[in-house]
């Protein structure tokens, strides 16, 4: 998964990726110059003041390598400032494209698939994916291409200068890199068990909280307060294991460092004393030692944070590898979608627990009719809009609106040609003038009020304190259930699509609301095929057709007046309710 990872990052930065080569390039000039020729500068210094040429010599040696020096660290400085410009930038611009890259690809996920994902869980992934983007970018800028290019160069200085010194350095370098692979090795599945109890953490805290109104009304704030401890719990032992390993590491490049230091003083020294290197060069040992020092303390803890932030980006890595189960044709046909005529044509349909629902079901609406479902839990009316708006698709068999297959058409161009209305609508938490025209997005406000009135909600919305640009809190908690239901109702009237889904529309509505509201589908099904999935029979009895369903088998199709002269599951239903 780290190869992944990080092949995915650097393909996702290919498209400005002269850009990122151009920025890494400076930062590895700076650190030749910064390493190498200032340290050289430096040792050539100490040999002038040392006396190793003559007096006027040295001093106008000493002024010249002075200015060099000087000269040097300018370009230096400037470039690590070009450097550290352009990398903010280019970082900054990508997090958005990887943003947005995200929130995309969630996008393109069926309804099935958030059925099985927690939505806080979801979120910290995207935000995690993006952090950890810029957690390795930076890290890799700053600290690894730094230190190796330091590494590199002193390598190349000391086997110029001092042979001996040379292989040392690489001998304690190939010691490094056994020991930083090694632990890495150990850190990473630790790593990656402690992004997932975070997950986990966060999925359990947005489950409690997006739920609160059941935790309460049924007394269950301390069994949330076990399971949470319980997440918490995990999620420390894994953070402690993660942690334990960086702990350990540190303990070992500690001694690789002493290791580097005492040995560099002791060869550069020895080889002093027999003539082979000047005091400059031992000077020059000791700021390489000094420098690579520092720069594996600083590697310590961006290995903990590139390796967390590889974890971090994994998880989200996975969703985009999960294949899409609702996919749209490669070449799609335009919508010939106009009135709304509706066929299931030998269709098949299993759960994904292999679950049977429908076999070889056929039903045909004509453009225009109003239709009602019906039928017991299970008996699968509520699948059929499922599958009429592709939130799933058929085993076997067709659908077909206006004899064009839904399959062959953008899902987007399907669901613009479908008004739906859930039986528990979810309002977004912005104002209800936006909710009414999200549909609809180009409507002016008097279409929008004129929506509103029609599904009987202008007057409860002039009542508020800021009407329209009331908002309506998380999924519409500021609303009542018939309020936002009479809110969904306009939305889709406002939509003003060929086909109109009711599924359990009136549930959640009182009396008196129910009666106006029937009263605006009246109008809001004129013209338009509608099919009215409903448990309250009275609201479907005057519908031009009722379809009953049984365990994924229509039993029944007539109107009312026929099905209730006929005995059977119809009648049955309405005696229990009507009596």
């Amino acid at each position: 998964m780290i190869g992944r990872v990080l092949g995915h990052f650097w393909h996702e930065m290919r498209d400005r990726r002269w850009g990122w080569i151009s920025i890494f390039i400076l930062i590895i000039i700076a650190t030749i110059l910064n390493k190498a020729v200032v340290s050289v500068l430096f040792a050539r210094i100490v040999d002038a003041m040392g006396g190793l040429y003559t007096e006027s010599t040295n001093i106008q040696m000493i002024y010249r390598l002075v200015v060099v020096l000087g000269i040097i660290k300018f370009i230096d400085f400037t470039l690590r400032r070009i450097n550290q410009w352009c990398l903010l930038r280019l970082v900054a611009q990508k997090i958005q494209d990887l943003g947005n890259s995200a929130f995309n690809t969630l996008l393109g996920r069926s309804m099935r698939y958030f059925g099985g994902a927690f939505s806080g869980a979801l979120v910290a992934r995207v935000r995690r994916y993006t952090r950890a983007f810029e957690n390795i970018v930076v890290k890799f800028n700053y600290v690894f291409l730094r230190l190796f290019t330091e590494l590199i160069v002193s390598l190349v200085v000391l086997f110029q200068l001092a042979t001996l010194l040379g292989y040392m350095l690489l001998g304690w370098v190939a010691m490094f890199l056994i020991a930083v692979a090694i632990f890495l090795k150990i850190k990473y599945p630790r790593d990656l068990e402690k992004a997932r109890t975070d997950s986990r953490l966060t999925a359990a805290l947005s489950d409690a909280i997006g739920n609160m109104q059941a935790v309460k009304i049924f007394s269950a704030e301390e069994r949330e307060r076990g399971q949470y401890h319980t997440a918490t719990q995990g999620e420390y032992r894994a953070r402690w294991k993660s942690w334990l390993i960086v702990f350990y590491s540190e303990i070992v490049f500690s001694m690789l460092v002493w290791a580097l230091i005492i040995g560099g003083v002791l060869g550069s020294v020895m080889l002093w004393q027999r003539g082979v290197i000047t005091p400059g060069i031992v000077v020059l040992v000791q700021t390489f030692t000094l420098s690579i020092s520092r720069s594996i303390w600083r590697l310590s803890g961006a290995l903990m944070q590139v390796f967390e932030a590889i974890t971090d980006a994994s998880e989200m890595i996975e969703i985009f590898d999960t294949p899409i189960d609702i996919t749209d044709p490669e070449i799609p046909e335009v919508s010939r979608m106009h009135s709304g005529a509706l066929v299931l044509d030998h269709v098949d349909f299993a759960y994904t627990d292999g679950q049977q629902v429908f076999s070889n079901l056929g039903l045909r609406i004509p453009a225009g009719q109003h239709v009602g479902l019906v039928g017991h839990s299970g008996s699968g009316k509520s699948t059929i809009t499922s599958l009429i708006l592709r939130f799933s698709d058929v085993d076997a068999g067709s659908i077909t609106i206006d004899d064009q297959d839904i399959r062959d058409v953008l899902q987007s161009d399907l669901r613009r040609h479908i008004s739906y209305v859930p039986q528990d609508p979810v309002l977004f938490h912005r104002t209800i003038r936006e909710n009414i025209a999200y549909g609809n997005p180009d409507a002016n406000q008097k279409e929008i009020t004129d929506a509103a009135k029609k599904a009987r909600a202008h007057a409860f919305i002039m009542d508020l304190p800021e009407q329209y640009d009331t908002m309506v809190g998380e999924r519409g908690v500021k609303l009542s259930g018939g309020q936002r239901q009479r809110i969904a109702i306009a939305r889709v009237m406002l939509e003003d699509a060929p086909l109109l889904i009711l599924d359990e529309a009136t549930s959640s509505l009182d009396t008196i609301s129910e009666k106006y509201i029937k009263e605006a589908f009246d109008a809001a099904m004129k013209d338009r095929t509608t099919i009215v999935v409903a448990h309250r029979l009275s609201t479907i009895a005057k519908l031009d057709r009722i379809i009953v369903l049984e365990k994924g088998e229509i039993v029944q199709d007539g109107t009312h007046d026929e099905l209730i002269k006929k005995k059977g599951v119809y009648r049955d239903m309405w005696n229990e309710q009507v009596g």
